[in-house]
């Protein structure tokens, strides 16, 4: 070992020991490779951009040195590597003031570094390869390789941003790893596999080389965007490290080693872009999970002979998303549609959601027209939802329970049950991969219940405590007034009648289907479409083939329903039942054969649940949704007698269809006196009605116009030939006739 004055005189008059605190600074390291006698200096890198000392980007060469000082850095490590004897790859640290263009000396890392790659991408060199070259003797010839271009890596790290980067392992349920052209990346783990808690938390390092800087950040950043992670339970740092890529202070290397953790001590680099996005996907996916539920219960109790729900539409969830609490309802509207309103304080915004799903947790989401790609991941109450690339992590309130994050164990318990406890005051230390974990408590409270003892082993999601909140007119005032922008794009303007008309069509349809109604409006489904459809039909466009649609759905659910038995319906037994009858007999083994069910039962289903777009009655996931809609439907009928008696009373205002279509509506609405005539007179009174209007209406009058011609014609000839022979016959024959004479 050798003083600090001799290895002072190693370095060089550029370079001084690290005596005092050096704020502001960049972090530069130089790469070595050494044979005992001679030294390559390979590459200067810039690792500055860090938070406590945890590097997260680093980049090759410095983007803050200039050619010369660079060349001075090298030199200082390669006397370094010569006058110790090293042998091996290592990497000479310094930090690099730009304001006093001083370079302090920090320390020797006698190993080679997560970072090493970027220098392999720049010079070429495969310094394994090389290290295990010197290691076994042998010898550097020739001069080392110069650098080209400039390469850039990021860190994706198990941890997460939004609990002060706490340690988040947990199985790997889905690894996508980015490639294309200057793209490198270096893992240990694949899908499947499971992130310790007792080691470090790097899942991979995401390396991009360009011909210069902006073509790597460019890289890098088109790399990370591409990256899909989702670990159970836990999350990721990916969001957060694109959030630096796009920071001033970043492509202008101004950042420091002290930036990340001073702007995150002002409350910066947290990104809450996407956030309502975010909340609507958690609150669908929230749904979801209580739909599956109410499918179980109703299959369940059907079995015992008593189906029964308690699906609610629009029934609130309150989440929570960076601490502050939301109140969200949701409304299947359609197979893959929801009305979601998210509030917040005095603020509220409902808009329309479109999901479409690729896999568990990939898809698409549609917000009022825009979309957006998603990544979902589930575990117990937390949603970690990633929008655009921006990750979120959204959990559902639970009463005040506290639950671990990671796989930890419980080092500390510093309140005892009953003792109260201020917002933000410690209530529970985890220790996990070597890091401790501070659990605050989030509002003023009670312990009123701890699940967990020192020394204690806790899954992730496992419950730890249970606060009970305690009255707090100050901060329940603050927390009345914070205001909370929900970023949700507003519905497009304009938009064409024969637009706001097929969407129309569509919501009447799902009505119709057993799907929700809005829970903020039950009438505004049915109100747009009449005001979009009188708009339409002002415009020479009348809309009555896809209504004649809307009337088959609400027979075919109808002929479902009937509490009443039909002529063909007998079964096995030879004994009469009704179609109602038939289907509780039907939901309780989705078996066909298993329930006896007549042909005739069994054509009518089968015609339902083509609405629902099933074509066989093979049980399946799809089925047994389809069931649970047309469940709903025949609970919620009044609803859809409603849209049916608001269509069928503006056919009774509009002349009769032509063509082609008055075939198909008469069997139309022939079909719907025969469904409603028994449980839904008004619907059946109705159609009565328009077919009267359409069909009957019509028919007299061109009777009676030919009536009165021939009575005319009759007329004419006796006023020319009053003492014709045939007169008393034709005044009989106009006598007969079926209509009034008086005014004629």
């Amino acid at each position: 070992e050798r003083t600090s004055q001799e290895a002072a005189r190693a370095f060089g008059s550029g370079v001084v020991f690290l005596e005092r605190l050096v704020t502001h600074a960049r972090h530069v390291e130089v790469q070595v490779i050494a044979d005992g006698e001679n030294a390559w200096a390979l590459g200067v890198r810039d690792c500055s951009v860090q938070r406590r000392n945890q590097k997260i980007i680093e980049e090759s060469a410095s983007p803050v040195l200039s050619p010369e000082q660079t060349a001075d850095l090298k030199a200082s490590a390669e006397r370094l590597a010569v006058a110790v004897g090293y042998r091996g790859a290592a990497t000479v640290e310094f930090l690099y003031h730009p304001g006093d263009d001083l370079f302090a000396f920090l320390e020797v890392n006698t190993r080679l570094q997560v970072e090493h790659p970027i220098t392999e991408s720049t010079t070429g060199v495969d310094l394994v390869r090389a290290q295990l070259h010197v290691a076994s003797g042998g010898k550097l010839e020739g001069t080392p390789p110069a650098e080209r271009g400039h390469a850039i890596e990021a860190r994706l790290n198990a941890e997460d941003p939004d609990r002060d980067f706490a340690p988040s392992p947990g199985r790997i349920a889905r690894l996508d790893l980015p490639a294309g052209p200057g793209i490198r990346v270096d893992t240990g783990v694949s899908e499947g596999d499971t992130i310790p808690a007792d080691f470090d938390s790097m899942i991979a390092k995401i390396i991009a080389y360009g011909a210069d800087r902006d073509e790597a950040l460019g890289r890098l950043r088109r790399a990370m965007a591409q990256t899909t992670v989702i670990i159970e339970g836990g999350a990721t740092n990916k969001s957060f490290v694109l959030d630096l890529l796009d920071r001033p202070e970043v492509i202008d290397a101004s950042a420091d080693t002290g930036w990340i953790d001073r702007v995150r001590g002002e409350g910066g680099l947290v990104t809450h872009r996407h956030s309502a996005v975010a909340l609507a996907a958690a609150a669908i996916e929230a749904y979801e999970e209580e739909e599956r539920v109410e499918q179980h219960r109703l299959l369940s109790t059907a079995f015992g002979g008593r189906p029964q729900v308690q699906h609610e539409s629009g029934r609130p969830l309150d989440l929570k998303l960076r601490g502050v609490g939301y109140r969200v309802r949701v409304a299947r509207v359609g197979a893959h549609r929801f009305r979601v309103g998210v509030e917040a304080g005095e603020e509220a915004r409902t808009v329309d959601v479109e999901l479409d799903r690729f896999d568990e947790h990939t898809g698409r989401i549609i917000v009022n027209g825009t979309p957006y790609r998603l990544l979902t991941g589930t575990h117990g109450p937390i949603h970690l939802v990633e929008v655009e690339g921006v990750a979120h992590r959204v959990s559902r309130d639970e009463g005040g329970v506290l639950r671990s994050p990671a796989p930890a164990l419980v080092v500390a318990t510093p309140l005892e049950v009953g003792a109260e406890v201020e917002a933000g005051a410690p209530v529970l230390v985890l220790e996990s991969m070597k890091m401790e974990t501070v659990l605050r408590a989030p509002f003023r409270a009670r312990l009123k219940e701890c699940a967990v003892s020192v020394g204690s082993q806790v899954e992730t999601g496992a419950a730890l405590l249970r606060l009970e909140p305690l009255a707090d007119d100050e901060a329940e005032d603050a927390a009345a007034t914070e205001s909370v922008e929900l970023d949700l794009p507003a519905p497009a303007a304009g938009v064409p009648a024969r637009t706001r008309i097929a969407r129309g069509l569509e919501d009447v349809r799902s009505l119709l289907l057993g799907f929700d109604v809005d829970p903020h409006d039950e009438r505004r489904v049915l109100d747009a479409y009449l005001a979009a459809r009188e708009e339409a039909v002002g415009e020479g466009h009348r809309p009555l083939a896809e209504e004649l649609g809307l009337v088959d759905v609400f027979a075919d659910l109808a002929e479902l329903s009937r509490n009443r038995p039909a002529g063909e319906e007998s079964g096995a037994d030879d004994r009469v039942h009704s179609a109602r009858e038939y289907f509780h007999t039907y939901l309780q083994s989705l078996d066909v054969e298993r329930a006896g069910l007549p042909a005739a039962f069994q054509d009518k289903l089968a015609k339902a649940l083509e609405h629902y777009g099933v074509t066989d009655l093979e049980r399946s996931p799809e089925l047994e949704s389809a069931v649970f809609r047309i469940f709903l439907a025949q609970q919620r009928v009044s609803a859809d007698v409603s849209v049916v008696t608001e269509l069928l009373r503006a056919w009774l205002r509009e002349p009769q269809p032509d063509g082609t279509l008055r075939e198909t509506a008469g069997r139309a609405l022939e079909r719907l006196v025969a469904a409603t005539q028994v449980r839904f007179p008004v619907v059946a009174d109705l159609a009565r009605g328009v077919v009267f209007s359409w069909f009957g209406q019509p028919l007299l009058r061109r009777n009676r116009a030919r009536v009165y011609a021939n009575v005319r014609r009759h007329l004419r000839h006796l006023d020319a030939n009053p003492d014709a022979p045939d007169r008393a016959e034709r005044v009989a024959e106009m006598v007969r006739s079926t209509e009034p004479l008086v005014r004629l």
